[in-house]
């Protein structure tokens, strides 16, 4: 190994680098100060969204070159938690994919989400929550 390479090795080492979080934040960061550049005509709307942008930049760069493992873990398992509750575990292509092919709607009576075939006509549905028996159009 070169010089370089080799100090920078050294420097990673017992580190633990970007992961999902970081990466979200990196992102999340560039966004808001794209964003907070076609908002400069309205200071303080923009200030707030150019430094949430900074922190987000810092606190990033801070995790991926912690030492402490095992927080930096927990942050980032409460985060992929998280974002498993919102998405339901389901990527963006298989939403685009369940939307072609399914009606979603939800219950009258409880409201659970639920969903059919799409172009099966008017059918009769049972809430599997509540009982609940109504006609839907799908």
């Amino acid at each position: 190994m070169n010089g370089f390479k080799y100090k920078l090795y050294r420097f990673m080492q017992g580190r633990r680098g970007l992961d999902n979080l970081g990466r979200f934040l990196i992102m999340a960061a560039m966004i808001l100060m794209i964003v907070s550049m076609f908002l400069i005509k309205f200071p303080a709307v923009y200030r707030v969204a150019y430094y949430i942008g900074v922190f987000s930049f810092i606190y990033a760069y801070f995790r991926a070159f912690s030492r402490n493992i095992y927080k930096r873990e927990m942050e980032n398992n409460k985060y992929l938690a998280l974002k498993y509750k919102i998405t339901k575990g389901k990527t963006l292509k298989q939403w685009r994919y369940e939307r072609k092919i399914y009606t979603f709607f939800k219950c009258p009576g409880c409201g659970q989400k639920m969903r059919a075939p799409k172009g099966k006509g008017s059918i009769k549905v049972t809430c599997h929550q509540c009982g609940n028996e109504f006609q839907k159009r799908v």
